[in-house]
């Protein structure tokens, strides 16, 4: 989606000024976040987005640009942005976890009164699992296929939008010395296993925008499911009881593909719903 709710954008906005804070820190190299610049080129002209304002140097990209990098394109953007290298980024974050005392427990979880009685507070972050954890039928999955291949050349993220202007057909994100190559958006498909056909549709539709792909190699393939909600993003705070037992429950899925985008801005409001329902919890637990 290129226009988002008001709220996606604040989120955004919190995650940007993050991570460009790390991106200026001694940690950018080992939590894998660096700048990139990036162009989104479309069949026809499309309304700047509502998120222009967020990144750095958004401008709409020239003719002679279009001309070089997609001739088929009547329209595009280019903006400065993040690359968070997520191999690296979540490992990160683990380690600050557990050097402050967190504790991570590994285990299967079918449904919240499974952890009524344990937790006076539960954080829900289950993303597409929210489907069958709490019976929310407004979540669907969108299927995306993408690959890792390797990268001497790519240093520019592209981003190809279908006829509608609203998902990107074809996108090539380099990070270091790998890209990232996709991709589809199909709702309601639960497959996640890579299709060979849709892998070479994948590769020939980067190498039209990138001809030096043809000689990368593919490290890696997968299919993964975004967790997209009809109602948007699911923020906020709900009190349940499981037989006589009270218990708070902090909502935040809901992403669809934004999960990397909004994760920090999404992640600061939970935290504050998190600090109400400690004030509410009887003084005798605190």
């Amino acid at each position: 989606m290129l226009n988002w709710k008001p709220s996606d954008v604040k989120w955004s906005k919190s995650t940007y000024d993050y991570l460009n804070r790390i991106i200026m820190s001694e940690d950018a190299d080992e939590a894998g976040v660096e700048t990139v610049h990036a162009y989104n080129f479309f069949p026809r002209y499309t309304d700047d987005p509502s998120w222009k304002h967020v990144t750095f140097g958004f401008r709409h990209a020239t003719r002679p640009e279009l001309d070089m990098y997609a001739p088929q394109a009547k329209h595009g953007w280019f903006y400065s942005s993040i690359m968070c290298g997520c191999v690296r980024y979540l490992p990160w974050l683990e380690k600050k976890i557990r050097n402050r005392g967190g504790v991570l427990v590994k285990r299967k979880v079918e449904n919240l009164s499974q952890l009524a009685g344990h937790y006076d507070i539960i954080v829900n972050c289950s993303g597409l699992g929210s489907y069958h954890l709490i019976d929310d039928k407004s979540m669907a999955p969108i299927q995306g296929q993408v690959m890792r291949v390797t990268n001497t050349t790519a240093r520019l993220a592209m981003l190809y939008f279908t006829d509608d202007c609203e998902s990107a057909h074809t996108y090539i994100f380099p990070w270091r010395d790998i890209c990232i190559l996709g991709g589809t958006a199909v709702k309601g498909n639960w497959n996640d296993e890579p299709n060979p056909k849709t892998r070479n549709e994948i590769m020939q539709r980067c190498c039209k925008l990138v001809p030096s792909l043809k000689n990368a190699t593919v490290l890696a393939e997968w299919t993964g499911l975004r967790p997209w909600r009809s109602k948007g993003v699911r923020l906020e705070r709900e009190t349940r009881y499981f037989g006589a037992t009270k218990t708070y429950i902090v909502h935040n899925y809901g992403h669809s593909g934004g999960g990397v985008t909004m994760h920090w801005g999404c992640a600061e409001d939970a935290t504050d719903l998190v600090g109400q329902c400690l004030q509410d919890l009887p003084k005798h637990k605190l």
